[in-house]
This record gives structure tokens, C-alpha cells and sequence, in this order.
């Protein structure tokens, strides 16, 4: 990243947010692509080929690698945004059980 001279100690991010925010939603949709191919993969032969990767999970393992190197810091971001999205989605289904249990 580049260091902020006007304060001490504090590294920022080469991208600014908007940008960052951006790829880390791309690595967010590709780790979705694979989880997808993944599963299609199980659902369709019963178990993963293992070393056996669809167009699409092939793809988008590559598009993550190519990301890692160039955004490295985007990762934690995309971590942040993956882990929110899962509270939330377990809030909804919570508040969903509950009204289906009134």
C-alpha cells in the first residue's frame, strides 16, 4: 500500500475505497462461482472428481489468482463483506422461523 506521511504508522490502501469495494465484490461473485460449479459437480456424479475442475470453477480460480496478486488487500475486504452477508442471511432465516412458528 502507500504510506499516509501526514500520519504516523497508518498504511493505506493503493485503491481507494470505491475501487477496492468493487473488486472485492468480484472476488466475492467468484468464490460464488466456484461453490456453485463445486456443487453442481456433487449434485450431478454424487461425489467431486477430485482434480477434475468445470469451465467455470476453472475460470474463476484463475480470475482469483490474478486478483490476489494484483489486489492482495481487496481479500480482506472480501473476507469482511462474505462474513456480513452470512449474518445477515442467518438473521432473515431466524426472523423467518420465528414468524413461521407464531
Amino acid at each position: 500500500g502507500i504510506r499516509d506521511s501526514s500520519v504516523t504508522g497508518v498504511q493505506t490502501c493503493a485503491l481507494p475505497i470505491s475501487n477496492l469495494e468493487f473488486v472485492a465484490n468480484q472476488i466475492a461473485d467468484l468464490r460464488a462461482n466456484i461453490a456453485m460449479a463445486r456443487t453442481a459437480k456433487t449434485v450431478n456424479r454424487g461425489t467431486p472428481e477430485e482434480g477434475r475442475f468445470s469451465t467455470l470453477e476453472r475460470n474463476s480460480m484463475i480470475a482469483l489468482a490474478e486478483i490476489k496478486e494484483k489486489h492482495p488487500e481487496a481479500f480482506a475486504l472480501a473476507d469482511f463483506i462474505q462474513e456480513e452477508k452470512a449474518l445477515v442471511n442467518t438473521a432473515i432465516r431466524t426472523a423467518n422461523t420465528a414468524q413461521l412458528a407464531k
